[in-house]
């Protein structure tokens, strides 16, 4: 079985530097970060939940029931 890749000290410390940089960009630029509700995210314009997939395990095949 592979190893389970985990991320280091550094690359977490350079992930959080670069966000912080672009959040900096994004901020002198004249932008606003807007705060919504919980529950107002994830649905689209006729209210409808839009699910995102992000992996999908490769499920076994099911067993058939017996019939009686």
């Amino acid at each position: 079985m592979p190893r389970k890749i985990t991320a280091t000290a550094a690359s977490m410390r350079k992930s959080r530097e670069e966000l912080e940089r672009d959040l900096k960009v994004f901020l002198d630029s004249g932008q606003r970060i807007t705060s919504v509700k919980a529950g107002e995210t994830g649905q689209d314009e006729k209210n409808r939940s839009k699910h995102i997939v992000i992996t999908r395990k490769v499920q076994p095949p099911r067993k058939k029931k017996p019939k009686l």
